[in-house]
């Protein structure tokens, strides 16, 4: 089913969409006070994962997400993209 997007265009809001969700992580983990080392032990996920994922490198399973969002006292969804922000989103990611 062609849905008129293409390939490099779902691979480019992909990566948006990750390193929106990396960047909401961060945001909530130095609320927190929490360093990448800490949350790493507490949900058992590697730093570097930890790293990656807030990167915008890596995409973080959802069971990964779950843990986090738990460790982080938030909810999944606070790591998504609202439909007010998706304008401003694809505007702040395409400045970086």
């Amino acid at each position: 089913m062609d849905l008129g997007i293409h390939h490099s265009e779902r691979t480019t809001n992909l990566n948006n969409l990750l390193r929106f969700i990396g960047r909401k992580i961060t945001f909530f983990r130095r609320i927190r006070g929490v360093s990448q080392a800490e949350m790493a032990d507490e949900v058992s996920i590697e730093k570097e994962e930890i790293d990656a994922i807030e990167k915008g490198k890596k995409d973080p399973s959802i069971t990964k997400l779950y843990k986090i969002s738990q460790f982080l006292r938030a909810k999944i969804e606070d790591f998504l993209p609202k439909k007010k922000c998706e304008q401003r989103l694809r505007s702040d990611l395409s400045a970086t």
